[in-house]
């Protein structure tokens, strides 16, 4: 999972709403936790611009790091891993790829499920041959990522198996080195003046808006036991759920990649099998699509889903004060993907000694439960103010923290009505070259581009006859001057901005 992983740990703010360890989680993530604790749970690791583009970073090879309190050392890849061994005649190398969940933050190396495995398929493996199991899992890594690793790294390696390791928010933008080594929220193969998308948007919205908000000690102390996810965590994300063009854009590209990963395997002749990091009565809508690829490209996959329960993962089988799994739950992933390896005949029966103990676990989505969630889902706001914070679900990507926008943002209203209304103004225009706004709903421009003023003005737009009763998917354009930040201004945070907007409804005629 990324270092952005809000989606769970929105989760287990809310299950853990008005508790100490609530307390605790948030003063951690916001920046006003104790010397003591900031030392004991530290995350130092630093990365650099990758050979393969499309890896765009990775961690700096051969290095001491802390993750969460926890040191490693990386190997030559960059890996969480030990140096690579010869490949030998009978060795069977399986190499697990993945962001943060494999990589294993807050847990030590041998308690990641990819050396967990390795452990359970060595102590079973004939004489004549071995087992080797390589963790290349990276957090923050999305699936254009991952597959810039496998290109350049599996002819180095020659795995005889790879296990992607699925989850959520590999259909991210990706993120890129920034100041000081460290990861930055920009995505370096897209235009400057893009807004950069996460998975949980709205999320990252609010904690960015409520850490600027709080001043003095009293306000931030009050801050930790407010459940301010509370409308937010109990949804899987809709950026990539519907049939939106937005999140169709995103499956279009994550189909494209995984069809590349899986001819990479083809090309070595290692077999290629998907892995996913699934919460039952969470995952379900998501981990539909992920398998109907699956099947189409006759790749074996499994979940997660019969051993990790929304409503009882934080408590269990999390870190508490970080959504990532625990020993406990790596253990458990390390069981199920064995018997799945197992049970998928991925593993050649001839390597091992004695046959290998398997769990065997139902793996079943219920239609009932994908259905509701993704209804629940894609049931965006009618209104959005930005003011008061009213309707932040619906945001997507490309607003800042006040409701300034650059070229474009993204988002969703529901309810009904005929009329996007808009309330906004320009930032930027100038007498000679005045600043234009657009609207785009469900991927089709709609009426005529207006112009902006430098005072709040309101502005309306069409929604088309088939979508007045239906959530729409939404986007506003800029025309004309913008602010650009620099690389350096970008890798830091900062957006492009040419408009402010103070709210966007849907209103009838």
């Amino acid at each position: 999972m990324n270092v952005f992983m809000f989606n769970i740990f929105n989760r287990i703010s809310r299950a853990r709403c008005g508790s100490a360890v609530t307390g605790l989680v948030l003063y951690m993530f916001c920046g006003f936790a104790s010397s003591t604790w900031s030392q004991a749970l530290e995350t130092r690791w630093e990365v650099m611009t990758a050979p393969n583009p499309d890896m765009t970073f990775m961690l700096q090879p051969n290095k001491d790091f802390v993750t969460l309190g926890v040191p490693f050392r990386t190997n030559e890849f960059g890996f969480r891993d030990e140096p690579l061994k010869p490949k030998t005649p009978g060795m069977f190398r399986i190499l697990v790829v993945g962001d943060s969940v494999t990589f294993g933050t807050g847990v030590k190396n041998e308690e990641t499920f990819p050396n967990v495995l390795e452990k359970k398929l060595a102590g079973r493996a004939r004489p004549s041959h071995s087992v080797d199991v390589i963790n290349a899992g990276i957090s923050a890594y999305n699936i254009r990522n991952i597959r810039g690793q496998m290109q350049e790294f599996m002819p180095k390696i020659q795995p005889s198996l790879v296990v992607y390791v699925f989850v959520e928010n590999d259909l991210d933008d990706s993120v890129s080195p920034g100041p000081n080594n460290y990861l930055a929220a920009y995505d370096p193969q897209k235009p400057a003046e893009e807004p950069f998308v996460g998975d949980d948007f709205a999320g990252m919205w609010m904690i960015k808006r409520q850490s600027m908000e709080k001043q003095g000690l009293f306000s931030k102390l009050k801050g930790l036991f407010d459940n301010q996810f509370e409308e937010i965590c109990q949804l899987p994300p809709p950026l990539i759920l519907g049939n939106h063009p937005e999140p169709n854009r995103r499956w279009t590209r994550f189909t494209q990649e995984f069809e590349t990963m899986k001819a990479l395997c083809e090309g070595s002749g290692a077999r290629f099998v998907v892995y996913s990091f699934a919460l039952k009565n969470h995952s379900e809508p998501i981990l539909k699509r992920v398998e109907e690829i699956c099947q189409a490209h006759q790749v074996p996959e499994a979940s997660t889903l019969p051993i990790f329960n929304y409503s009882e993962y934080a408590d269990r089988y999390s870190l508490v004060y970080d959504p990532h799994c625990n020993p406990q739950g790596h253990d458990l992933m390390a069981d199920r993907l064995l018997s799945f390896l197992v049970e998928s005949h991925s593993l050649p029966e001839t390597i091992f000694d004695l046959s290998l103990p398997v769990n065997h676990y139902v793996e079943q989505i219920d239609p009932a439960v994908a259905l509701d969630l993704e209804t629940r889902s894609l049931k965006g706001p009618g209104e959005i103010h930005f003011a008061n914070a009213q309707g932040i679900i619906g945001l997507l990507a490309g607003f800042d923290v006040y409701g300034k926008i650059g070229r474009s943002c993204l988002f969703r209203l529901g309810g009904e009505g005929e009329i996007m209304e808009i309330q906004a103004q320009s930032l930027t225009d100038t007498p000679e070259q005045p600043v234009t706004l657009s609207a785009r709903i469900e991927g089709a421009m709609v009426g005529p581009p207006v112009q902006l003023t430098r005072t709040m003005a309101t502005y309306r737009f069409p929604i088309p006859d088939p979508y007045s009763a239906q959530t729409i998917e939404a986007e506003l354009i800029t025309q004309g001057p913008l602010w650009v930040p620099t690389i350096d201004q970008r890798q830091q945070g900062a957006m492009p901005l040419a408009a402010q907007v103070n709210y966007i409804k849907r209103i009838k005629e």
